[in-house]
């Protein structure tokens, strides 16, 4: 019997969960301990309400909801009889005697196993203490019920048993089969919990497999500035559709700061690129071949491979993920013979410049760690600091068009600004002129940047910028102060006055 212990401080997000499985017919109630009410006649607020009174005899605790589930073995069918005895005992070993409780038998996997929803405060306030329980009173309890009841004992259970306790069979999403939020939940909890990623990017990468994707907000806005984290479904050409849903909402919270946290898990993961060496190996063996049918061959094989390309198709990076092991991870992680350069050439493919790749990821990574809420000037500094220069020019309409890059870079080896830059750059720059001229400036000037291109590692960028180089933070300041106002060029409204405006409404309507 295999235990998965969760603490969490939602109840209500707990017996949603569970209670749409049931109106899906995936899981039925078999008891419900404790309550007023039978468990066939209890309703959604019935359950709750019980609950959340003995939450709130001790309102200061953050932990308020316990969750567990019980899973056995493909080899065992139990009873419902036999599971409710399993639970109870279960219960009162790890000192929830007397706690009220619901237990569902979910049916939607190809093993037997139950969800257990309580609190751990009791009817006179106290609390049921959690620290460590999982290692004092669970794992005890769970080798004393696999000797009572003559259950599979969970280390005696092959790893292919165990493997099915993971929904490797994930779907994509589709909107308008399903409810949104449920659909979007059942993808996110299964990718945070199970996949070793290690950066949001490769997080990103596998959510949009399943047309899925995180989104932490434009840079400057008040949701990118705290922390906030949506996730939205893509439809089938990768364009965002539906309604977006808070990871706060979502059962176990997969927020930015939860996702931190599992960055630095994974990270002590051992990644097994074996499985991805030899079949990229078996793909490559038959010679010339194109980068759409090496990703076919590998997709039979569960592994998807993403190509990253600039504007103009040439492709300057590859990464793989590995369904089967969980993994993702740059082509180069597995060694110099296998970076994306190396693998274009083996299919006999023109690879992007080593300059221009590199500045891609160059500029992907300062523009990552940049610290916006200091406003526009500290952060034209900081990338100035770091030799991150944008330039402009104009496109076919007249419209002003930005590209970022190493100041040392020649001008066709920058990179146009991502679409989400365009607009954060267009909302403050003054003109192009100014623009220009602050970057003729740093050159001239014989600025040296603190990473030079091409012989610096990336690595480098970590080391965070604290004191500016005050020649060319003067001259930033010097060049606003001169822009009167910081007049736009173009049609984008200063916030300051569309927050005016909405006041201005507000006090109308009254």
């Amino acid at each position: 019997m295999v235990v998965r212990f969760k603490s969490g401080k939602s109840l209500r997000g707990a017996l949603i969960y569970n209670e749409r499985k049931l109106d899906r017919g995936e899981a039925v109630l078999l008891t419900a301990v404790g309550f007023h009410k039978d468990a066939d006649r209890l309703n959604f607020l019935d359950k709750l309400k019980r609950l959340e009174r003995l939450a709130e005899k001790r309102s200061t605790v953050r932990h308020k909801c316990v969750h567990v589930s019980l899973n056995f073995s493909p080899r065992e069918t139990l009873s419902p009889d036999r599971l409710k005895v399993i639970a109870a005992d279960y219960l009162e070993r790890i000192g929830f005697r007397g706690q009220p409780y619901l237990l569902y038998e979910h049916r939607d996997a190809g093993h037997q196993h139950v969800h257990l929803v309580t609190t751990p405060i009791q009817a006179n306030g106290e609390r049921i203490d959690l620290h460590h329980l999982v290692e004092r009173e669970s794992e005890p309890a769970r080798k004393a019920i696999e000797r009572t009841y003559n259950l599979v004992r969970a280390e005696d259970q092959k790893a292919e048993e165990l493997a099915v306790l993971r929904p490797a069979d994930l779907k994509k999403a589709l909107y308008g089969k399903a409810e949104t939020k449920g659909e979007i939940s059942r993808i996110v909890r299964t990718v945070a919990n199970y996949y070793k990623y290690k950066t949001f990017e490769q997080y990103n990468a596998v959510l949009r497999q399943f047309n899925v994707e995180a989104d932490p907000g434009e840079p400057g806005t008040r949701m990118h500035r705290h922390g906030g984290l949506l996730y939205r479904m893509l439809d089938q050409g990768g364009n965002r559709i539906g309604n977006a849903i808070k990871a706060s909402s979502i059962y176990d919270e997969p927020t930015l700061t939860f996702l931190q946290e599992k960055y630095l898990v994974n990270k002590r993961f051992y990644t097994d690129y074996s499985r991805v060496r030899c079949a990229l190996e078996d793909a490559l063996s038959v010679g010339e071949i194109t980068p759409e049918r090496f990703r076919e061959k590998l997709s039979k094989l569960h592994i998807d491979t993403l190509y990253y390309t600039t504007k103009e198709g040439g492709i300057f990076g590859i990464t793989f993920i590995d369904h089967q092991t969980q993994s993702v991870f740059k082509a180069s992680a597995m060694g110099p013979q296998y970076t994306a350069e190396k693998l274009l050439d083996r299919m006999q493919v023109t690879p992007v410049s080593k300059e221009l790749a590199w500045n891609r990821l160059f500029v992907q990574e300062v523009l990552r760690q940049t610290d916006y809420s200091k406003g526009f000037k500290q952060v034209l500094a900081a990338w100035s600091q770091l030799g991150l220069v944008v330039t402009t020019q104009s496109d076919t309409n007249g419209r002003m068009q930005f590209r970022l890059g190493h100041i040392n870079s020649p001008p066709d080896q920058v990179v146009s600004a991502p679409d989400r830059m365009h607009a954060y750059l267009r909302q403050h720059i003054v003109s192009a002129s100014m623009i220009n001229q602050f970057s003729d400036h740093l050159r001239c000037s014989g600025h040296v940047p603190l990473v030079a291109p091409m012989q610096t590692a990336l690595s480098t960028l970590d080391r965070l910028v604290t004191n500016m180089d005050v020649e060319v933070t003067e001259k930033i300041f010097s060049l606003f102060d001169q822009a009167d106002g910081y007049a736009r060029t173009n049609s984008f409204v200063d916030p300051e006055l569309l927050k005016e405006a909405k006041k201005k409404r507000r006090k109308r309507r009254l």
